[in-house]
């Protein structure tokens, strides 16, 4: 099983396409959709039932705990070794774009409303602000996550990290191993 979150217009064929509002392209038979708020995946989808989770640009709509349980959900979520692929911002370079693009006298890029806070209205509004090393903290913070692929894009629409992340989880046994190994390095 394949999840897509916060699908929005994008949705993917053999994904579950999940967003929290009907959308008019829910409704095409090329693609499976469930309307929900992604905060409550883990009360539709089992512990380690998805093989991959996508979430582009979707994390920033969330504040720091509400990401921080989102992500935790996602780890419960995926098999052992299962993805988790994402986009978000890369609010660093966005700024520094419009330094330099400013800087060459082009302030054509001056978008007010893109600056604040690059949303619309209050549902998608962006919560937090991303850049490398606050992508790389969410994501191996818990170790839920060791990141597999992680690139800084610049687009025509501003700049963007994309990521994979595999999620780490251990067996019963193989986890008590290890508690048995440290308990061994205690004494020494």
């Amino acid at each position: 099983m394949n999840l897509n979150l916060g699908c929005g217009n994008r949705p993917l064929k053999d994904y579950i396409n999940i967003d929290f509002k009907e959308l008019p392209i829910m409704w095409s038979n090329d693609y499976f959709y469930q309307c929900l708020n992604v905060l409550d995946i883990d009360e539709y989808f089992v512990e380690n039932s998805a093989d991959k989770v996508v979430a582009m640009h979707l994390l920033e709509h969330f504040t720091h705990d509400e990401v921080s349980r989102l992500l935790h959900k996602i780890w419960r979520i995926l098999k052992p070794g299962g993805h988790l692929i994402g986009i978000v911002p890369d609010v660093e370079a966005i700024i520094q774009l419009y330094k330099t693009k400013m800087d060459q006298g082009d302030f054509s890029v001056v978008d007010v409303l893109h600056m604040q806070a690059m949303s619309v209205p209050e549902l998608t509004m962006h919560k937090t602000i991303w850049f490398d090393e606050v992508a790389r903290y969410y994501l191996t913070r818990e170790n839920y996550f060791a990141i597999e692929d992680f690139k800084k894009v610049q687009t025509m629409t501003g700049c963007e990290i994309r990521f994979k992340a595999r999620a780490v989880k251990y067996e019963e046994e193989d986890f008590q191993k290890y508690l048995d190994y440290l308990e061994i390095g205690k004494g020494e």
